[in-house]
């Protein structure tokens, strides 16, 4: 019976792939049907074959109570040394049943394809594995202080199925009596000791292995933050005395010295060069080189105009005559220089030497050039949800050096097309031309002066400029860009950008009839339409500790503000007090927009192993038309939907609020005249990251939220946020993909599904439950739709 069912998989898989789009949905239901009913996962065990069935951790005797919560499921789970087959979310062993219904009968490639690539082996207890499990946690324990602790098992067989249970004995916890730092004399002993005020042990904490190995690692960094070049962790040792009758410990800091005395001894900074024409420092004998004198640096050229030395010189941090070597110097000078973006390679040498008994470093930083000059072409494929599909073209031409002060000259041009590939729509959607020209000093330009920012904080001065031509069914838009700004690190977790002028002109224009019509009848959109000009500034902060971070977990933090209007407001006041005129006054016969926008996007990834990941996002936007302003500009406001926010909905085309697009589009659902934007937007995505082999990755996700209006709206029926019908509002959207992780590039494809839909009557928004009645809504993803449950999107990179 078995082999009847995968026969009727196989056949699915040759015909109706090929045959339609339904065929992918019908191997779905065949494999559930498989599991749901299949054969025992232990029926194909030999006689002396037991499957490992679970794994239960047990704590005995009164003092083990309140280690439970600390041990229980969390560092002792992961010693064991054998676990059970994986549970699809819990339930069924999907893998395990792959497995055995690939594994009947004669072999075909669709089997082993099954078998090896989506099945799992069933995994067969083995008495050695626990036993060594048990003896993994009692060294555990051990380290934790619990010198007395045990560990045993037993093990109960039921049908073929293996039931370990660990039963564990913490015994009593030993805590620290007393630390005792070296006290030789020598000038390593003397730098641990007045460094022991940060130390990571201290007097009263329960004894911990894993303490005592981040205290040598922090020995160490400050070690070599000291001058002491040499200085290695091998150099640190631990010895504990646990005799005593308190359940105390004693520890003693220990210096291990080697034969090779450099290792505890502290180095000084002589000389510091450079070579910017090669990666080892060696020089071409077919060249002449000059040995320049900048200040502190020796810089050895073959090219005294290559570059403008204060600036390669303000990314270096090892400086001649330094008291002490300091490892984070070198650090940051290697990162320094690497983020320049004007060499392949960058390494740094040290050589060593005594002059008038002190222990001196020279220093070589080697640096290898790259091209000045670089251009690239890259074809690019996208969809733009159910029914869009696209191909563009990108070109970028980049000067590593224009000014021989390592500024970067970036131009990149675009070219794009999509095309609509539902019935009764347009093929040609969308033609978009954009070109971009950004301008990057690595210093900052006046009016802020460079010399009142620390080195360290890698500063940046931009200018850009961007054009963009945009020709849709429904309006022609142009938007052209021009700004200036900042761009430095406070440390390597906070990040500022200031844009204190920013430039905008949006033009609209060649509108369609029926967005002719629309505007008519909804002033409100008419006016963000309107030819504008946007000046103001805008200012960002970003948090990031994801590199810097020793915990698995980490956060990233986006906050932006951005404001439009102010100072122009400010010159019209002063010139109709001036001129005794009232009203505004235009720029080129332009009105200027007014208004304050703010969002932020928070977010969480909880690491939950090396191939399982957590990510939680919090995304929420403002955004306040001031003054003769009574509306955003198009461009600025908030929109939801699309492959990297809510993505059981197309890109702009849900919301605001509980509005129904239908009702200004003659029920053509999904082909709406205008996209959908608002003033306050707030969205959340929970979505949980698995490995499923190799390069190919999982994903499922939930994520919900909207847009709202601030002002009402008359021609957009529940687009206003009203705080007692907040919840109601609420979009839910759920959905799974795959992942191919090139390291160098991830391409996503997602699959999401309308749970909840605030356009419906409050009682039918829960649109899921009808979801199989085909006679209220279809089930289509491509093609037209009486409503579009299912949207797919293809994109690069992860969603957040």
């Amino acid at each position: 019976m078995l082999g009847s069912k995968f026969l009727v998989i196989e056949r699915l898989y040759k015909l109706d792939l090929i045959a339609g789009k339904h065929g992918i949905i019908q191997i779905f239901i065949a494999v559930l049907i498989l599991v749901s009913v299949g054969c025992s996962t232990s029926r194909h065990l030999q006689e002396n074959e037991a499957l490992l069935h679970k794994n239960t951790i047990k704590h005995i005797k009164d003092h083990s109570e309140k280690h439970k919560k600390a041990y229980k499921k969390s560092a002792l789970q992961k010693l064991l040394k054998q676990k059970p087959n994986d549970r699809f979310f819990g339930t069924v062993r999907l893998k395990l049943r792959l497995y055995n219904a690939a594994n009947k009968g004669l072999e075909t490639r669709f089997k082993w394809w099954v078998k090896n690539r989506l099945g799992e082996p069933p995994v067969i207890y083995d008495s050695s594995y626990a036993h060594n499990s048990a003896k993994l946690m009692t060294l555990y324990l051990k380290n934790k202080g619990h010198f007395g602790a045990e560990v045993k098992y037993e093990a109960s067989v039921k049908n073929k199925k293996t039931t370990i249970t660990y039963w564990i004995d913490h015994g009593p916890q030993y805590r620290i009596r007393t630390i005792f730092y070296p006290d030789d004399g020598t000038p390593a002993a003397k730098r641990i000791s007045k460094a022991s005020e940060k130390s990571l042990i201290q007097i009263g904490d329960s004894y911990d292995v894993d303490v005592l190995q981040k205290e040598r690692k922090r020995i160490t960094i400050n070690m070599r933050n000291s001058g002491f070049f040499y200085f290695h962790k091998d150099n640190i040792y631990f010895e504990i005395d646990s005799s005593l009758e308190s359940l105390q410990v004693d520890i003693y800091i220990k210096i291990h010295i080697n034969e090779n005395i450099d290792e505890i001894s502290a180095y000084k900074l002589n000389a510091v060069y450079l070579f910017p024409g090669n990666s080892v420092c060696k020089l071409d004998t077919n060249l002449k080189y000059d040995t320049i004198r900048v200040g502190e640096y020796y810089i050895v050229t073959s090219d005294t105009n290559q570059y403008k030395w204060d600036i390669l010189l303000n990314a270096v941090f090892l400086k001649e005559g330094q008291r002490f070597y300091y490892q984070k110097n070198y650090k940051l000078t290697l990162a320094r220089l690497t983020d320049l973006g004007l060499f392949n390679f960058v390494n740094i040498i040290f050589t060593n030497s005594v002059i008038d008994s002190v222990r001196m470093l020279d220093c070589y930083i080697c640096l290898e050039p790259g091209k000045k000059q670089e251009m690239s072409v890259e074809l690019e494929g996208n969809t733009g949800g159910e029914t869009r599909v696209g191909i563009g073209a990108k070109y970028t031409y980049r000067n590593k050096n224009l000014f021989r002060g390592a500024e970067i000259l970036t131009f990149n041009a675009n070219t794009g097309v999509e095309s609509q590939v539902s019935e009764g729509d347009p093929f040609l959607n969308t033609l978009e031309l954009s070109s971009r020209l950004n301008l990057l000093f690595p210093k900052f330009l006046l009016p802020i002066v460079g010399k009142r920012f620390p080195q360290s904080f890698n500063p940046k001065t931009k200018f850009s400029g961007i054009y963009s031509f945009q020709k849709r069914p429904d309006l022609t838009l142009l938007t052209a860009n021009l700004s200036f700004g900042y761009d430095w690190k406070e440390f390597e977790t906070k990040r500022h950008i200031l844009s204190p002028i920013t430039l905008n002109y949006v033009k609209a224009e060649n509108f369609s009839s029926e967005l002719q019509d629309l505007l008519k009848r909804n002033p409100t959109i008419a006016k963000s339409l309107e030819d504008q000009l946007i000046l103001g500034g805008s200012y960002t902060f970003i948090y990031n500790d994801q590199l810097v971070s020793v915990k698995r977990d980490f956060w990233f933090f986006r906050g932006n503000i951005d404001l439009s209007g102010n100072s122009t407001k400010l010159l019209n006041s002063i010139y109709n007090s001036a001129t005794g005129k009232t009203g505004s006054f235009k720029i080129f016969s332009l009105d200027y927009a007014h208004f304050t926008k703010l969002d932020a996007d928070l977010r969480r990834y909880v690491k939950l192993s090396n191939s399982n990941v957590i990510a939680i996002r919090l995304a929420a936007g403002f955004a306040y038309a001031i003054g003769d302003s009574a509306v955003l500009p198009y461009v600025k406001q908030f929109y939801v939907g699309g492959s990297n926010s809510i993505r059981a909905w197309r890109i702009r085309t849900l919301g605001p609020g509980s509005f129904d697009a239908n009702e200004v589009t003659n029920g053509n659902n999904g082909s709406t005249v205008l996209d959908q934007t608002g003033d306050i937007k707030l969205e959340s995505s929970l979505e949980y990251r698995f490995d499923i082999y190799s390069l190919v990755k999982g994903a499922v996700f939930l994520d919900a939220g909207n847009i709202w209006t601030v002002r009402e709206d008359t021609a957009r029926t529940g687009s206003i946020l009203q705080a007692d019908q907040f919840t109601r509002d609420i979009d839910l959207g759920g959905g799974a993909g795959i992942r191919l992780d090139f390291s160098f590039i991830i391409l996503r494809i997602d699959l999401g599904i309308k749970l909840r839909d605030p356009s419906f009557p409050v009682d039918e928004r829960w649109v899921i439950k009808d979801i199989g009645n085909a006679t209220f809504r279809n089930f289509n993803i491509i093609g037209p739709n009486d409503y579009p449950y299912l949207n797919l999107s293809i994109a690069i990179g992860s969603a957040f």
